[in-house]
């Protein structure tokens, strides 16, 4: 587990290496010709100034050749290279995790992994922060569906950057909503999971992460035994402990 928290750290490292931050300012000139990069506040009332994308040369436009100017004040998020994240609007996600942990009963100390699927949908609700909701497919001793609402806080301005991510939410037994037998009760609970991630920027609208976590998902195992005149009850409440290790795909 050692070497996967330094491996986590090293690509942390390498992905904000080198970052810059800058604007998209779009320049419409006639004929419907088209200059991007970042517009460069001067005294000059006559041309405007255009920080060319993608280089350190910056040139003088006339104002008269102008038709129009779109100034990107939403503050999309790009790198040097032209890579860029967006920073306002909808979006929606994919991600595949590694859920590994140990089994919960004390006498046994069999590690357990399996995979677990997630499909999210959330907003920008500023370039540093989006919320939506989601749904997880987990596999524990069974199937569990937790349906959740989720947050990411952006720790940098950068396209490149860190952030905290949280999961809240109920789980739902999936096998007892299609093969509950007669005196079983038994019912999924709350589920939460902090984590920490790296947001990936691209040239392409799709946009990877790659986060490490630690899922909590409750559970109460709830029997009921007939014998002859009454009945036995059995109820055990637990909690699955993962250590979650996801890939993810946004646009």
């Amino acid at each position: 587990m050692r070497g996967i928290y330094t491996c986590f750290c090293l690509l942390l490292g390498l992905a904000l290496a080198g970052q810059k931050q800058v604007f998209i300012d779009r320049i419409i000139l006639p004929g419907g010709n088209l200059l991007e990069g970042s517009i460069i506040d001067t005294p000059d009332t006559a041309f405007v100034h255009l920080s060319l994308m993608g280089s350190d040369s910056t040139i003088r436009i006339p104002v008269g050749l102008i038709e129009k100017i779109e100034v990107d004040d939403k503050g999309k998020r790009m790198l040097i290279n032209g890579h860029s994240i967006p920073a306002h609007g909808w979006y929606g996600g994919l991600s595949l995790s590694l859920l590994s942990g140990q089994s919960y009963f004390s006498y046994d100390e069999t590690k357990r992994q399996s995979l677990s699927l997630d499909l999210e949908a959330g907003y920008y609700v500023r370039p540093w922060l989006t919320v939506g909701a989601g749904v997880a497919f987990d596999y524990y001793d069974e199937f569990i569906l937790p349906v959740y609402l989720q947050s990411r806080v952006f720790l940098t301005r950068w396209a490149n950057t860190p952030f905290l991510h949280l999961q809240v939410g109920k789980g739902i037994a999936v096998e007892r909503m299609f093969n509950r037998e007669e005196f079983d009760k038994s019912h999924a609970r709350w589920m939460w999971q902090p984590g920490l991630g790296i947001r990936l920027a691209s040239r392409r609208k799709q946009n990877l992460s790659a986060e490490i976590g630690y899922k909590f998902q409750g559970f109460t195992y709830d029997y009921q035994y007939p014998d002859d005149w009454w009945l036995i009850r059995e109820v055990e409440r637990i909690t699955y402990k993962r250590v979650i290790m996801r890939i993810g795909l946004t646009f």
